[in-house]
């Protein structure tokens, strides 16, 4: 496992026992990615660490809020760009050698079909040049973003505006701050030329608001975590407890499935990396 340990103290104690040799610093972040190697530890209870925060994400960006984790931090915006582009490339080929198995199951005697291995071809040369922009130009579908407010949605009991008033400026806020997250990836990702899909999935009512896609969208936030297959699922921060008491009832194993069984890099703000 690979981790950039934060210079700010934040509660992400999985990370600290499991640095590799190969390792790089980011103001205010943390990148956790789980890899195919040997724990440079030997202890049992190390690799067992290991074992259980690779079955939890295969990456992860934690942060400590956007403005500071991400805005204003160019190698955590490098990591997430190199992220969201390797997971976009792994994705397709995923489905790319989907396709070809099933082309050289239906039509065995004229073999795969070429244009799907030339397109095969292509995806593994820029995998391989992931870091070069200008050797790496290929068309990819869109960026597949899930934005999970729900930690902002929290009541504040002692406040005077009604519960209708404080979520109606909660929605207004967590509607901006998923804009500013959408308008960092497309100038990110422009020179790649990719498209953004994103949606906000209502970690309490597990309803779909505000997506920004034309094509066909999911309806359920089940839906949207798995079917969906989204590249980045980004949780926000704000209210710890209300968003732990979500997530754990309702939604714990659908995103642990989706940043394990797909390329799909997990983006903790604040109360996102705390759960």
């Amino acid at each position: 496992m690979q981790v950039v340990l934060s210079l700010v103290a934040l509660p992400v104690c999985f990370g600290f026992g499991v640095l590799r040799n190969r390792q790089s610093v980011t103001r205010r972040g943390l990148l956790v990615r789980s890899v195919p190697q040997r724990s440079i530890f030997e202890s049992s209870q190390q690799e067992e660490l290991v074992e259980r925060s690779a079955s939890w994400m295969i990456e992860g960006l934690l942060i400590s809020s956007f403005s500071q984790g991400l805005a204003q931090n160019i190698p955590a915006q490098q990591i997430l760009k190199r992220s969201l582009r390797r997971n976009q490339l792994l994705q397709e080929q995923r489905i790319v050698e989907h396709a070809l198995a099933e082309s050289n199951r239906h039509s065995p005697c004229n073999g795969p079909d070429i244009r799907l291995l030339q397109r095969l071809e292509t995806l593994d040369q820029a995998l391989l040049l992931e870091n070069d922009d200008e050797h790496t130009t290929i068309d990819l579908p869109a960026l597949r973003v899930v934005y999970i407010p729900t930690a902002l949605y929290a009541l504040n009991l002692d406040s005077t505006n009604t519960p209708g008033i404080q979520r109606q400026r909660a929605r207004a806020d967590a509607k901006n701050r998923r804009n500013e997250l959408v308008d960092l990836l497309r100038s990110l990702l422009l020179l790649n030329n990719i498209d953004i899909v994103s949606l906000d999935l209502d970690g309490e009512s597990g309803s779909i608001h505000r997506p920004i896609t034309t094509n066909s969208r999911p309806m359920t936030g089940h839906e949207a975590l798995l079917d969906w297959k989204p590249h980045m699922i980004y949780v926000q921060g704000g209210n710890t407890f209300w968003l732990a008491h979500c997530m754990m009832n309702k939604w714990y194993d659908s995103i642990r499935k989706a940043v394990t069984q797909t390329p799909c890099l997990y983006v903790g703000a604040s109360a996102g990396i705390i759960v």
